[in-house]
């Protein structure tokens, strides 16, 4: 039969299989091959169509394997019941299928209707060893072009016949290289977690039974043996911190927030966070970074975390007062996709004793990850998607590898780097350092031991801390103490935590103090829950102790940052007219409780709408950025801008008299109209001009508004006279009248 001709005989539910499908009759002529079953064998039409299955393993002997009858015992209908009835069809056949479906078999099981009237059994075939006697899988890995190996799962079964003609065969063909792949790192992965949860339980379970057992030992082994426990117990938390990880990892993959990284920020970030372990077995790290490195292209955190588990799996491994150097070079990739430079680090664990690291070794990364613990796992399915590799290596010392694509995102090293430093300029502002023994928390827990220990711990760190055992009175505490967070337990009696939230959402002055949330209810529609209701934060238990405290302090430093950016004006950086209104009542204060002058300054911009109308908004929005970034290179140290409103500005001078003010503003406007700001995206050189009204303490009043008003009054007085001058409240005005006016041109 011809190929289209079976092809539009056969059931569409055939023709829809994803895998490949090889039919032949009873007389092992082809009868159909699809197009996947072709693709997989590397075979054309005029191979099989019309052929035999001998003539094309003559031609083909590769796939003789295919093919081959499975020689098994195969069990037939009529031997399997013991049939006399020598006059069916099937009866004496060496091949025979389901007798329900034949609507053949007299002995058939069924007890309906007379011979060869019962309906077929659906499901039934499947599951009859008749059948199954009939079904052969075999595996085998096939090389179908260079380097393209795939394994091959054949599954053959009798294919349905016309009565009195030999059973024909089905061939399933199935490409298991993926499943095959899958099902070997699953068992590499169990390998290794049994091995990694298995050493510290030893450890934990060792060290708990001599203590129990032994009452007499020795305080000073005690304390050791704790500290054992203790550390054990870290390594368990960081398995599951691992596994956790790695479910993350692949529900997240597609929102990595991946950017051109210099890996020395990522080094010295990781370098902070385990500072405290290098210490702890006295050892030295070293930094050797070729200058000639590229940036990589990957996520700052996932990066931070494989060098993290990188440095502490060498660190279990490298002696007390070792090293662990850290060395990182430019390389080229061998094949054509990797001629772009990769960049290369070797981490290396080296005991006092030996004085030189391992040596760099160029053989194939992949027969030497062999034995990689569960946290190497980890770091090996973060680097997977970017190309990266990881493999390790014993000798004198350890070593561990890997290697990572180069960003290609820009042109060149030099151009990233000054791109990356100008998009950052604008938020350079120094790290907020908050002041624990000014803040204070509120821990509520009904758990008396967990309440004492995160107690004790913030109290430790610094903070005043306030607790309860009772959301009840939790709320009372927070109405008299008003405490800038808050942590809590969910499971509570009286009133659980999700309450205690929603009656402080009900008290205007508490409803926007940060909250943690923390509970041993961890799984991932807990912890959706929880923060859902709005929490800043939810930690699960067991935690470590100092976790908490560095996100307990991470949250108050957001939340002061925060406030500093709400204190500031967005697009120039000066104070905003917000926070002005709470430092002008403060400096008036102070400058009343010393007896010290202080000066108020308003500023206008001339003719700013000029600018905005001519040139557009942005190259307003560059002058008004301009105009600051030269007011503060000329004003005192201790002098405050603000931005009052759009081209509207206050200069507060503490400690300066206003006859001095003047002075230096008419330093100041002198020096503005013989500058120019040049716009380098519309190639413009921008001039602007400014008035300025000045009133003073004590003579011009006592009070903020009054200050305000008339330094108001004296800068509309500057505006009247003619702009581009220095007017003091009270006084004419004893600058020059001649004062140059905004002008703006353009070259080009």
């Amino acid at each position: 039969m011809a190929a289209g001709a079976a092809e539009q005989e056969l059931p569409s539910l055939l023709l829809s299989l994803p895998d490949g499908v090889i039919l032949t009759d009873g007389n092992s002529r082809f009868v159909w091959v699809n197009a996947v079953a072709e693709r997989q064998l590397g075979l054309s039409p005029s191979e099989w169509d019309g052929k035999t299955i001998e003539s094309l393993v003559q031609a083909r002997p590769d796939l003789a394997w295919i093919f081959e009858e499975q020689p098994t015992e195969i069990i037939r209908c009529w031997e399997a019941l013991n049939c006399q009835e020598e006059n069916c069809f099937l009866w004496g056949k060496p091949f025979t299928l389901c007798w329900s479906s034949q609507k053949s078999c007299p002995t058939c099981l069924r007890p309906a209707g007379p011979v060869g009237q019962g309906e077929p059994l659906p499901g039934v075939c499947s599951r009859c060893s008749v059948f199954k006697s009939h079904i052969h899988v075999r595996e085998k890995e096939i090389v179908r072009a260079a380097e393209d190996r795939i394994v091959l799962q054949v599954t053959t079964a009798p294919a349905p016949a016309e009565p009195d003609k030999p059973v024909g065969r089905l061939r399933i063909l199935r490409d298991v290289t993926q499943e095959l792949e899958v099902s070997r790192v699953k068992n590499e992965f169990l390998s290794a977690l049994s091995h990694e949860l298995r050493t510290p339980l030893t450890s934990i379970r060792s060290y708990a039974e001599i203590l129990t057992k032994y009452k007499d030992t020795d305080p000073a082994d005690q304390k050791r043996f704790l500290d054992i426990i203790l550390s054990e117990s870290e390594r368990l938390d960081q398995i599951i911190d691992d596994l956790t990880e790695l479910r993350r990892l692949d529900v997240t993959r597609s929102v990595w927030n991946n950017r051109s990284l210099e890996l020395q920020e990522v080094i010295e970030s990781v370098l902070q966070d385990q500072k405290r372990m290098l210490e702890a077995k006295d050892l030295d790290f070293q930094v050797e970074m070729d200058p000639s490195c590229p940036r990589i292209w990957a996520d700052f955190d996932r990066i931070q975390r494989v060098l993290s588990t990188l440095i502490r799996n060498l660190a279990k491994r490298t002696a007390q007062g070792g090293t662990i150097l850290l060395k990182g070079s430019a390389v080229q990739g061998r094949r054509e996709k990797d001629r772009a430079s990769l960049l290369r680090l070797t981490l290396a664990g080296i005991d006092p004793a030996d004085s030189t690291a391992p040596a760099e070794k160029d053989r194939a990364p992949e027969s030497r990850d062999r034995g990689l613990g569960l946290g190497l796992l980890l770091c090996k399915h973060i680097l997977e998607p970017y190309g990266g590799k990881l493999w390790t290596e014993s000798g004198n010392g350890s070593s561990i590898h890997l290697m990572l694509p180069a960003s290609r995102s820009e042109a060149s090293r030099k151009e990233m780097g000054e791109t990356f430093h100008q998009e950052a300029a604008p938020t350079a502002r120094g790290p907020i350092r908050i002041q624990k023994t000014k803040k204070s928390i509120l821990v509520v827990d009904d758990d008396p031991s967990i309440l004492n220990a995160i107690s004790f711990a913030l109290t430790k760190e610094g903070y005043n801390v306030h607790s309860s055992a009772s959301a009840k009175r939790a709320l009372e505490i927070v109405r008299t103490e008003k405490p800038e967070l808050i942590i809590s337990d969910i499971t509570m009696p009286e009133m659980d935590g999700y309450a205690f939230l929603q009656e402080l959402k009900k008290d205007e002055a508490a409803k926007m103090i940060p909250f943690i949330f923390i509970s041993a209810k961890g799984d991932t529609t807990d912890r959706i829950k929880g923060l859902k209701t709005g929490v800043d934060d939810y930690l699960s238990k067991p935690f470590e102790i100092k976790e908490l405290a560095a996100r307990v302090e991470a949250l108050l430093t957001r939340v002061d940052r925060l406030k500093d950016l709400s204190r500031f004006d967005g697009l120039t950086g000066a104070l905003s007219r917000r926070a002005f209104e709470e430092v002008l009542p403060q400096e008036l204060r102070k400058a009343q409780l010393n007896g010290q002058p202080l000066a108020l300054a308003m500023a206008d911009l001339d003719h700013f709408k000029r600018i905005n109308d001519t040139h557009g908004h942005l190259a307003g929005d560059f002058v008004l950025a301009s105009f600051v970034r030269f007011l503060k290179r000329n004003l005192r140290d201790d002098a405050i801008l603000v931005r009052y409103g759009g081209e509207e500005f206050c200069v507060l001078m503490p400690d300066v008299r206003k006859r001095v003010a003047w002075e230096i503003l008419e330093r100041i406007r002198k020096m503005l109209s013989e500058t120019s700001f040049r716009y380098e995206k519309e190639n413009l050189e921008i001039r602007v001009t400014c008035s300025f009204g000045v009133s003073g303490f004590p003579e011009d009043g006592a009070n903020t508004e009054g200050l305000i008003s008339k330094s108001d009054e004296a800068l509309y007085a500057a505006k009247s006279l003619g702009r581009n001058r220095v007017v003091l409240y009270g006084e004419a005005s004893p600058s020059s009248t001649t004062g140059r006016k905004s002008s703006i041109s353009g070259n080009g």
